[in-house]
């Protein structure tokens, strides 16, 4: 498909001339048709997934009871990402804001994190 910038001219008539036919959608696809006076063109276009966010974490934390504990978590994607983190130990919070995590564990808390 070529796409002309809008009021181009096209022996005598613009792209505004161009009259969109139709357009069908098909597992990941849109078929797009128009009309230019006698032609008739058609294209597929496909619609791709974004790529799954990259999510950097720091490795194993083992913390003293008492002691806090703060980390950040990060994510890279194509479309904006929000982090969220569920089932946290007891008195830990997580910051959506700032992606972070912080808590003091208490004597004899456990936690795995993943």
């Amino acid at each position: 498909m070529i796409f002309t910038e809008l009021g181009a001219d096209l022996d005598g008539r613009t792209v505004a001339d161009a009259l969109l036919t139709k357009v069908t959608k098909a597992q990941g696809a849109a078929t797009v048709s128009a009309q230019f006076g006698p032609q008739h063109p058609e294209d597929i276009l496909q619609v791709l997934p974004a790529a799954a966010p990259a999510i950097s974490a720091p490795p194993t934390q083992y913390v003293q009871a008492g002691t806090e504990v703060s980390f950040k978590i990060s994510a890279e994607s194509v479309v904006p990402a929000v982090l969220s983190a569920i089932d946290v130990p007891a008195g830990a919070t997580f910051d959506t804001a700032s992606s972070e995590f912080d808590w003091s564990p208490m004597p004899n808390s456990k936690a795995t994190m993943m």
